[in-house]
């Protein structure tokens, strides 16, 4: 049977492959070519490589699978391909620095057709990260080759050479963030090309605490004060202070600079050379201005944290069950995956999980198996993990800069006075809060951390550079969803990425005390604050029901007699909508003059229903006791008593018909507005000159309509003119 499917799959294959390498354990699918008798069938290949190993394996049935290519062990055949996909790789661009996402082509004449396909680049990294466990011929045969076993320091040394050949050009290692080295110029070594210096070099300030000292002295060799600059803000600040010094001197001792004012690329001091273009005055032009960087950089943080969760939300509803644990585990075939996922606890002794594995043959091919089906999707979740991580940084680098005074215009006390910029702080601070609470409930602790684990064993440490920070992230907090919360849940796991205080206080001020979304022209009656402020008050009260003190503020409120008052009134409410509804709704009611005179009256209407219709809707919920509170079970009956479903149904259709109605009157009203003005200009314009005419004496006015008003009019004032 095995040579039959043997010879079948090399039929398949032959188009692709001059190998047949089949998995541990194979099972012949249910399609065509496959014969019918043979389909569903599994068959034990590692024991069969086992028999050829031991020489119990027949001689004829060896030469027979020889004679179709049949890869006896597996492991070594997928290293000579590796290496001979290295060796080609190395030919073509003469290194073996591989990208990451680098992947051979399909049909490339150039490349081995086994290697169609294949991701060196990830397979670069698995190199990379189990390098201790390589036997030395193998770290021989690729150390032969020139192979990069650090790619970190490789990329030091390159980032070393950009910064010595930018000092020799400039005079300076001041790189501005977004300079780029040019391709093909001369001045620059080839090594160096397109590399995003400006922000190679921000990265390098960013981990200046993690770095060597050893790399900390050749950076700091390199520096143009003698030292590497590895405080931006203190730079701009120095800068700033020497730009001044410098136009002070220049423009006889004044330093009323223009605003508009750009320091010549010929300046007596090259490090305080701008060339960026002219500046205009930021708070004029507002605060999401392209100009203006302090708006644009929260606008594009609230963004991002949008987006993360957005994602969060898609990968939550798509966790393969192994990571959940045996419980979530449907397919039998998936439990031997269990044996290879580990926790947190294999960073304390990754050597004793790593030889458990390596010492099981059976366990090994699990392991590959499951790296091969798994690492698309441990990606994603590893980027998301890594996305939060890297929006939290932002965010709190964000407030630092702030208060360095960064930004020269703007500081927390401003941003918050200003309308767009208290709506994305305070949705920046939100979504911080809103990701580490989803991803929590979303993904159980215990899976996070058996992802992160799997995709660390995958690509290895050098190649995941906030891995402590991730792991920190995504390190259970006792919490799973349908459990109870483990004491002080969720302030311990928020003090693991700290907000400023500063910060939180202020945006909890201005969410207290200000109509932060501009609702109150919407809603401006006092009753219905709530509803006005309901999106403002989403981002404060997440939490109250666990604490002793929101309890107690929230307890007045929620007594039943007080619940009783509330009912009526909003049942009140809502039969008095009802009536005016129904009056509005009468056949001939909403003419066009109707509307245009009874306007705020039909607007109050509709907004008082939509109060109405929305709070009842908030508290028809359908638990007969509601969780957390005291005497929830009477408080779900008083609610339930004083209200009718059928009413409510007849709230809502009506509410729903006048806002059509009026919508469909509005639009014919604008839609006519042009004509209407014009045929009331051209008959101003018609009765104007009549009135001119009529003054000559010669023509009476002929188009005078009678008119009660104006008769009484006249008529009082004539007859109180004598008493004047």
């Amino acid at each position: 049977m095995l040579l039959e499917v043997v010879q079948i799959a090399r039929s398949i294959q032959s188009s692709t492959s001059d190998y047949v390498n089949f998995p541990a354990r194979f099972t012949v699918p249910d399609v065509t070519p496959w014969p019918k008798s043979l389909r569903g069938r599994t068959i034990q290949v590692a024991r069969v490589r086992r028999q050829f190993k031991d020489g119990v394996l027949p001689t004829t049935v060896v030469e027979a699978l020889n004679n179709v290519g049949f890869v006896w062990d597996a492991k070594q055949h997928n290293w000579t391909l590796r290496v001979l996909a290295l060796k080609t790789y190395k030919s073509l661009y003469h290194n073996l620095l591989v990208p990451y996402e680098f992947t051979v082509p399909p049909h490339a004449a150039t490349w081995s057709r086994d290697l169609w396909g294949c991701k060196l680049g990830v397979a670069v990294t698995n190199i990379r990260s189990r390098a201790h466990q390589l036997p030395p011929d193998r770290k021989a045969e690729l150390d032969a080759l020139g192979f990069v076993w650090d790619s970190h320091e490789l990329t030091f040394d390159i980032k070393v050479l950009a910064l010595n050949t930018y000092k020799q050009l400039h005079g300076h290692v001041h790189v501005p963030f977004e300079f780029k080295v040019p391709d093909t110029h001369p001045s620059w070594p080839p090594t160096c090309w397109k590399l995003k210096l400006g922000r190679a070099v921000h990265d390098l300030r960013c981990r200046g605490d993690h770095l060597t000292p050893e790399r900390r002295d050749v950076l700091d060799a390199l520096g143009y004060v003698p030292l590497f600059v590895w405080d931006s803000h203190e730079l701009n600040w120095d800068m700033k202070l020497q730009a001044l010094a410098t136009f002070k001197q220049v423009f006889g001792g004044t330093l009323v600079v223009p605003q508009d004012f750009v320091v010549p690329s010929t300046a007596p001091k090259a490090n305080i050379s701008n060339t960026t273009s002219d500046r205009r005055d930021l708070m004029e032009l507002g605060f999401l201005a392209e100009e203006n960087d302090c708006g644009q950089s929260l606008l594009r943080l609230v963004s991002r944290g949008s987006a993360i969760i957005a994602e969060l939300l898609r990968l939550s509803n798509n966790i393969p069950g192994i990571f959940l644990g045996s419980a979530f585990v449907e397919d039998p075939e998936q439990r031997k995956y269990l044996d290879i996922l580990f926790d947190f606890a294999y960073l304390k002794n990754p050597e004793e999980f790593e030889n458990r594995v390596n010492s099981d043959t059976d366990l090994l091919d699990v392991d590959d198996e499951f790296m091969g089906n798994h690492e698309d999707i441990l990606d994603r979740f590893y980027q998301l993990f890594d996305s939060i991580y890297k929006y939290i940084q932002d965010f709190l680098a964000f407030c630092d800069q702030l208060e360095k005074g960064f930004f020269i215009q703007h500081n927390l006390a401003n941003i918050l006075l200003n309308t767009d910029g208290a709506q994305l702080l305070c949705e920046a601070l939100y979504l911080y809060g809103v990701m580490l609470l989803l991803l929590d409930q979303r993904i159980p602790g215990p899976a996070r951390e058996r992802m992160v684990i799997a995709f660390f064993r995958n690509k290895g440490e050098s190649a995941l550079e906030n891995i402590d920070e991730v792991c920190k992230l995504c390190r259970v907090t006792g919490f799973l969803p349908g459990s109870p919360k483990p004491a002080q849940y969720p302030e311990r796991y928020f003090k693991r990425f700290a907000p400023p205080k500063e910060v939180v206080s202020m945006v909890i001020g201005k969410l207290q005390t200000d109509d932060v979304y501009l609702q109150e022209p919407a809603f401006p009656h006092r009753d219905h604050r709530s509803t006005r402020l309901a999106a403002q008050a989403s981002v404060l009260y997440v939490e109250w029901a666990p604490y002793p003190a929101a309890r107690l503020a929230l307890a007045n409120t929620l007594e039943v007699s007080n619940l009783v008052e509330i009912v009526k009134a909003k049942m009140h409410t809502s039969a008095s909508s009802i009536v005016s509804l129904t009056h509005f709704l009468t056949e001939g009611v909403l003419t066009e003059q109707y509307v245009l005179e009874n306007i705020d009256a039909l607007l109050d209407c509709i907004r008082t229903a939509n109060v109405t219709i929305r709070w009842t809707i908030l508290h028809s919920r359908m638990q007969e006791t509601i969780p957390m509170m005291n005497h929830s079970g009477d408080q779900r009956r008083v609610f339930d008593k004083g209200t009718d479903p059928d009413r409510l149904v007849t709230l809502l259709l009506q509410t729903s018909q006048l806002e059509w109605k009026l919508k469909h009157e509005f639009e014919r009203l604008l839609a006519a507005k042009e004509d209407r003005w014009q045929h009331c200009i051209n008959e101003t314009c018609d009765r104007l000159s009549e009135l001119s005419e009529y003054f000559t004496g010669e023509k009476p006015l002929t188009r005078v309509e009678r008119n009660e008003d104006l008769i009484k009019w006249f008529a009082d004032t004539s007859a109180k003119t004598p008493h004047i």
